[in-house]
């Protein structure tokens, strides 16, 4: 997992497609535990509040999607 620091593109919303990716993976999908807050954002190399940033996202994209349903 690595996030380029030079890229137009926000490190939350990088770090939020590499989760994205990660849950949807086959590995996740069988009920293998994700690393912890610290532990993530050490993976990534951004600091917590970014990777909270992207958990968020996450979150409210996965209740609008939810919602339509």
């Amino acid at each position: 997992m690595k996030l380029d620091h030079n890229s137009d593109k926000p490190l939350h919303i990088q770090a939020e497609e590499i989760l994205r990716r990660l849950i949807e993976s086959e590995e996740y999908k069988n009920g293998k535990l994700f690393p912890n807050e610290v532990e993530l954002s050490e993976q990534l190399h951004i600091s917590r509040n970014t990777l909270r940033q992207a958990i968020n996202k996450l979150v409210r994209s996965e209740e609008r999607r939810v919602g339509k349903e």
